[in-house]
């Protein structure tokens, strides 16, 4: 479906599926800034909040060996740890948090599941709206071109 406006007598047409997700991504920002609301700790110092979206996190790419050798590293050092917590926003909604951090553990050798009380995974069960077969090239070029 479509909706059609006009800006100065010219008609433009934009499909309701493009609206429905922007308006996702511009929901995702906005839980995002929310959530990144610093709290302060018993010794004074700002909790840490570092956010990521990840759609296929568990998948055992390549793409996914960097976050979470990223995170490993970020948990590991000793001057952030005691006050990191970090959010995944991911599309796995069928798999628990031990789940996935023992499928880490099994594809990359990364052990993190000390460090599971500082992980948050939420899902984002519009995450199939980013599949390209959902738009035409010339829409999904121009949103990659807009996306960064």
């Amino acid at each position: 479906m479509t909706i059609g406006f006009s800006v100065d007598g010219i008609r433009h047409y934009v499909s309701t599926e493009l609206i429905a997700f922007t308006a996702a991504i511009v929901l995702i920002a906005l839980i995002n800034v929310l959530i990144k609301v610093s709290r302060k700790k018993k010794d004074g110092r700002a909790e840490l909040l570092l956010a990521f979206f990840h759609p296929n996190c568990d998948s055992g790419g390549g793409g996914e060996r960097v976050l979470w050798v990223m995170i490993n590293a970020l948990l590991k050092d000793k001057s952030i740890s005691s006050r990191l917590r970090i959010c995944i926003y991911s599309s796995v909604t069928s798999r628990t948090k031990s789940e996935i951090l023992a499928g880490v553990n099994n594809s990359f050798r990364i052990d993190i599941t000390d460090y599971s009380d500082k992980i948050i995974f939420v899902p984002v069960y519009s995450s199939p709206l980013l599949d390209a077969k959902w738009y035409s090239t010339t829409v999904n070029l121009c949103l990659k071109r807009i996306g960064p």
